[in-house]
């Protein structure tokens, strides 16, 4: 089946480290729209996160959800964090970037001569429809070092070659170099 252009953020596949999720926490005014598949980095302040963007940011996992205290006292739980909302004692579920572990994640554009190279992430305010990521790998513009994901395989492509899923890792103490940003 071909693959849409849905992005869905980082999707971990194969997790050789029997790691589980951590707890972070995120500043409750903070503005920028996440969703589970985003990845984030620590804020160097405390153990905050926000989304990774930037040149000197390295990731350490990527959202697998929130929790939070909302306006009526209520414990919630979700995938999408709206920004800057005013609730309170709120949770980031990060699942931590390990080595051995495999990814999944959709790209502008991947050929099989992609296979080994390395690509930067392109990221987007999370979607409140979807509830979740619209992060894509920047596969259209590769190298061979200094990027934050290697990809290993292709998983599927489009009929149309514009986008592509692909299975690869994190690169240790790689930074994000990102091509969209917040």
């Amino acid at each position: 089946m071909a693959n849409t252009n849905s992005p869905f953020g980082f999707r971990l596949v194969r997790d050789r480290t029997n790691g589980g999720s951590v707890p972070y926490t995120l500043v409750a005014t903070y503005a920028t729209k996440l969703g589970k598949g985003d990845p984030v980095a620590l804020t160097g302040s405390g153990p905050n996160v926000e989304r990774a963007a930037g040149d000197a940011v390295t990731v350490i996992g990527v959202v697998n959800g929130f929790e939070y205290t909302d306006v009526g006292g209520q414990r919630q739980w979700a995938t999408y964090w709206p920004g800057n909302v005013g609730y309170t004692d709120v949770k980031v579920i990060v699942d931590p970037v390990d080595s051995g572990e495999e990814w999944e994640v959709q790209t502008d554009t991947c050929a099989v001569t992609d296979i080994g190279a390395h690509a930067d992430a392109t990221v987007a305010d999370a979607s409140a429809t979807l509830a979740r990521s619209q992060t894509v790998l920047a596969a259209s513009s590769t190298g061979t070092s200094g990027k934050l994901f290697r990809i290993d395989r292709l998983k599927e492509t489009s009929a149309y070659g514009a986008y592509a899923v692909v299975i690869g890792r994190f690169v240790e103490g790689a930074n994000l170099h990102a091509s969209g940003g917040v």
